[in-house]
């Protein structure tokens, strides 16, 4: 499981919505299929946003990636800069950090 510093700043509870800005750690390498995000991660029952606003990505290995949440399938997914393919399984994201915004309730 990746680890969310929740500690970032604090929540916004000024809506029907739930905003948390977060600085979420890769937990290991790669599999395809990305990692899943879980609603409890960060404290919320349902996830309708997942945004990373870190900018340019992460470099690994002297390629770069882009991060990509899927809304749907609740899991982050890492694509080549250049290629656009989803990252190889088994590519070493330990240690990488974004800073997101998530939005849910």
């Amino acid at each position: 499981m990746a680890d969310f510093d929740l500690s970032v700043a604090p929540a916004d509870g000024s809506s029907t919505c739930r905003r948390q800005v977060a600085d979420w750690t890769a937990p290991g390498v790669y599999a395809t299929g990305g990692y899943a995000i879980t609603p409890a991660e960060v404290r919320m029952g349902k996830i309708f946003a997942f945004l990373v606003a870190s900018i340019g990505g992460v470099a690994v290995a002297g390629a770069a990636y882009l991060p990509s949440y899927d809304p749907v399938t609740g899991r982050l997914f890492f694509f080549d800069a250049v290629t656009g393919a989803e990252a190889v399984a088994g590519t070493v994201f330990t240690g990488a950090t974004l800073r997101v915004e998530v939005i849910g309730q």
